[in-house]
């Protein structure tokens, strides 16, 4: 039996086109609505 979930390669693109983004802002490179800007979610969404 095979435990390990696979992923497709777009969805590993965003998962670590989403961790970049989250830690460009966290090191105030970007704001945070930038980073919701580019996430393509709204910048409350984004603070929660």
């Amino acid at each position: 039996m095979r435990s390990m979930v696979s992923y497709s390669k777009a969805a590993m693109e965003r998962a670590m086109k989403v961790q970049e983004v989250i830690l460009r802002a966290m090191a105030k490179r970007i704001t945070w609505w930038q980073a919701a800007e580019i996430m393509g979610i709204s910048d409350r969404h984004m603070r929660r």
